[in-house]
């Protein structure tokens, strides 16, 4: 286990840390502050504590998630036993894997599709192109959000997902009338 190393550079000594932490602890026992340190009942040494960390202006969703990630390595790094709470951590951590989830989203969306498209049209190579339809249309959305400067967040994964939806409808629709139009040939059939 892991010893402390006490903060003589602030107090000097470990005899006086103590002596100061006494005295902070006579007078701050029955308040606010007081709530935050928990002393052993027999040594009378600080077993825990708590503190708040303040920040500064946090703007939009993607800098949420980033102070997330921030302290969180900052407290992985130390060799104390803590933890970091904040109430809207969850939301922060939806913040924080949102790409991930609208990555693989996607692709179990792109999966679905075609092996729905398959069962209804049992042609290899049209799954093919409509996956190729769905891929173009989802690129295409995600470049005009970017260029837009719209963040990926939820609201926007549902956007995708949605543009996703109304490709397959499109492409299914033209690759089915190409494959069962009457033409002999490709020039035919696309006429």
């Amino acid at each position: 286990m892991n010893e402390r190393v006490p903060l003589t550079c602030l107090f000097g000594s470990p005899i006086e840390f103590k002596s100061l932490l006494s005295a902070f602890r006579e007078q701050v026992s029955g308040t606010a502050i007081g709530d935050n340190l928990r002393f052993d009942s027999g040594t009378g040494e600080l077993t825990a504590s708590r503190f708040i960390l303040q920040s500064g202006h946090v703007a939009d969703t993607a800098e949420d998630a980033r102070l997330l990630r921030a302290v969180r390595a900052v407290v992985a790094s130390s060799d104390l036993n803590a933890t970091v709470f904040h109430p809207a951590f969850p939301a922060f951590d939806q913040y924080a894997s949102v790409q991930a989830d609208t990555a693989s989203g996607s692709a179990a969306c792109v999966a679905t599709m075609a092996a729905v498209s398959y069962l209804l049209l049992f042609n290899a190579p049209a799954v093919a192109c409509i996956c190729a339809t769905i891929f173009s249309v989802y690129l295409g959305v995600l470049g005009s959000m970017s260029y837009l400067g719209i963040n990926v967040d939820v609201i926007s994964m549902i956007c995708l997902m949605i543009s996703t939806g109304f490709s397959v409808d499109f492409s299914a629709h033209v690759v089915n009338h190409y494959m069962f139009c009457g033409g002999r040939n490709a020039e035919e059939r696309i006429m």
